[in-house]
């Protein structure tokens, strides 16, 4: 009975207990490969033998050298195959810091020619799992959106600690999420990828993801047929991103760059360019928005900028909206009359005047409240707002950052977040004693920063 124990206990620690850690070698075809894999010249020949040979060891590492990767599949927790499937928590690396070396193709079904039960998906990650440095491409999901089979054509994360960086998510194809489901990303570019169904209008949201936790990653020309051109039902956080020509495109369904993200909390992100079929060219329903550039998107439904209807979802701080259009009212921000826009430039942005079709200067909802903005007209509820032009560096030229002679200088109302805060440039967010009004700070020449 004793010797039993000590087996099962022995057996448990095979991944969880102390071990050392390996770095697992890939080369395309290499026809010397010999297990365990630890040297170029015995180096796996595709990338899931080396992941399948490696340890529960999160240091553990599959390092993989350049080629196209587009052979063999693996399913992975019951779903549909995958090119490559991270099954253990460890991290799958390109060796090449340029993405276009080192790349991963899925395959879609052969019977639809787009997704469908026997469609490849690109990448699996089990929670834990890293993934750096690859392009990831052609993949596709099942033709069922209503099943997480469906989800991910590029990349499926089965959890929120399973991580993709330094990857460009391209050209994939799913019901929901057409470039990336779930996860971390960070440093990604995500463009060119669709949601919605091979062959009904219908479709689920997220042309680039959906997803949990997002830094400093560029979303493009990513399509969600029915809503969240870029993201849709963002999770946590969305930070440092760039969101430019997403498209949300059923007319009943909302937000060019994010759509759904009602508990997410977004800064320090540019929305430019972003069309929306129905709410929200740039933005829809958000949890709450610091430090942000939304400006020249477009909505067939109201706030060609930004739109949320909730009285939880908070307006936007710091913001500069501006240059947005609606074709069926606001041009600019829609939202709840109980929200309170705060420090933000909302200007020059242009909506029909619903049946009139009179083109009108159309920046905030009416009865919104507003605290220390630049806006017009003069908004009818708040304090410390002004209505005269915000002197941009460039405005025909897309340069939204003040000039010196702008009045939405040092005319902010500090608040407590700001202390350790940076505007949309990187910058300290006080620097000369109170806060701009708008997402960057003004930075006099000769001005010192001191960095606590």
């Amino acid at each position: 009975m004793k010797k039993q124990i000590l087996f099962g206990l022995l057996l448990g620690l095979v991944c969880a207990g102390p071990a050392f850690a390996d770095t697992h070698y890939v080369v395309k075809d290499n026809a010397e490969a010999s297990s365990p894999f630890t040297s170029w010249m015995t180096a796996a020949s595709n990338i899931q033998q080396a992941i399948d040979d490696a340890e529960c060891v999160a240091s553990d590492t599959v390092l993989v050298s350049n080629g196209v990767y587009n052979t063999g599949s693996q399913t992975a927790a019951s779903q549909l195959a995958n090119r490559v499937a991270v099954t253990k928590g460890i991290t799958v690396r390109a060796v090449s810091i340029n993405w276009a070396d080192t790349v991963i193709e899925g395959a879609p079904d052969p019977n639809t020619f787009s997704n469908g039960s026997a469609a490849i998906r690109g990448v699996y990650l089990t929670n834990g799992a890293v993934l750096i440095g690859f392009t990831i491409t052609k993949g596709y999901a099942d033709s069922n959106g209503a099943v997480v089979s469906g989800f991910g054509g590029g990349v499926f994360c089965a959890g929120n600690n399973s991580v993709v960086s330094n990857c460009l998510i391209i050209s994939n194809f799913a019901c929901r999420a057409g470039g990336l489901y779930g996860g971390t990303w960070r440093n990604c570019l995500i463009a060119d990828n669709v949601a919605r169904y091979p062959s009904a209008p219908e479709g689920y949201g997220g042309g680039g993801a959906y997803c949990s936790v997002v830094a400093d990653c560029v979303f493009s020309n990513n399509y969600g047929h029915r809503a969240g051109g870029g993201i849709y039902s963002a999770g946590d956080r969305v930070t440092g991103c760039l969101f430019i020509y997403n498209k949300g495109y059923e007319p009943n369904f909302c937000g060019g760059g994010i759509g759904y993200g009602a508990n997410t909390v977004v800064s320090n992100c540019v929305f430019m360019y972003n069309y929306a079929k129905a709410h929200g060219g740039g933005v829809y329903r958000v949890k709450s928005i610091f430090n942000s550039l939304i400006a020249n998107n477009r909505a067939s439904g109201v706030g060609g900028g930004f739109h949320a209807f909730n009285a939880d979802n908070k307006a936007p701080v710091n913001c500069t909206i501006v240059s947005n259009y609606s074709s069926a009212g606001i041009g600019g921000i829609s939202m709840n009359v109980l929200s309170c826009l705060t420090n933000c430039i909302v200007y020059s942005n242009i909506g029909y005047a619903g049946a009139s079709g009179a083109v009108i200067s159309n920046n905030i909802s009416p009865n919104m409240t507003s605290y220390y903005c630049c806006t017009l007209p003069m908004p009818l509820y708040g304090e410390g707002n002004i209505t005269n032009d915000p002197a941009f560096v460039n405005f025909s030229g897309k340069d939204y950052h003040l000039s010196p002679d702008s009045p939405c200088i040092n005319k902010g109302i500090n608040q407590g977040w700001m202390n350790d805060a940076i505007d949309l440039d990187g910058r300290r967010r006080i620097i000369e004693g109170t806060v701009d009004i708008g997402a960057y700070e003004f930075q006099r020449l000769g001005v010192i920063i001191k960095i606590y």
